[in-house]
């Protein structure tokens, strides 16, 4: 018939757990209950787990942008950050956790159009944290080529130039035509 080993603080969360144990014994199956005292068991060990990694789910090329990792500790110790871009170790820190949420930022800047995959995970040191599983995350951004603006003008070697100097410093990309030609550009851009 089996046996069923129950580990417990004795603390109920949820479900029904002594309808359950009375129903085990009502069929035959014995059933060990072993009580640990969670306040030792916290005083022995250490919870470290990555709880979030935040980045804005598309960017333009070129543009900064933040990569934010949110590390909860039950207690202080130190760790590893390492964060990863597309497979490829992009930043390695010792970091000084504090007992409870820890958050951290990562400035970076991608040139390369399409989908970017970042993994961030914490490394500790042995017997500084209990389950090493929940230790890394995912998260993914899209890259987008930056925005061109068509500006269309009658005089493009006087104001023409100034605007588009204006845009390319506020990191625009830029094309000049004259009204006439403005119906085959936009043809093409259609396409």
């Amino acid at each position: 018939a089996g046996r069923v080993v129950l580990l417990s603080d004795g603390l109920p969360t949820t479900g029904e757990v002594q309808n359950s144990i009375f129903n085990l014994v009502q069929q035959e199956v014995p059933v060990d209950v072993f009580l640990f005292d969670a306040d030792a068991w916290h005083e022995n060990y250490n919870e470290v787990q990555t709880i979030a990694v935040d980045l804005p789910a598309a960017v333009r090329q070129g543009e900064t942008f933040d990569l934010g990792v949110t590390i909860q500790s039950e207690r202080p110790v130190s760790s590893t950050l390492r964060i990863s871009q597309d497979g490829e170790i992009i930043a390695e820190d010792m970091i000084a956790l504090d007992q409870g949420a820890n958050r951290f930022n990562h400035t970076t800047a991608l040139d390369e159009e399409g989908v970017h995959a970042f993994a961030v995970e914490i490394l500790t040191a042995a017997g500084n944290d209990w389950q090493l599983q929940n230790n890394s995350l995912s998260a993914v951004t899209h890259v987008y080529a930056p925005p061109t603006i068509l500006l269309v003008t009658d005089e493009p070697q006087d104001q023409g130039d100034y605007l588009v100097a204006l845009l390319d410093d506020a990191g625009f990309e830029t094309e000049v035509s004259v009204p006439e030609q403005i119906h085959a550009r936009l043809s093409e851009r259609e396409l």
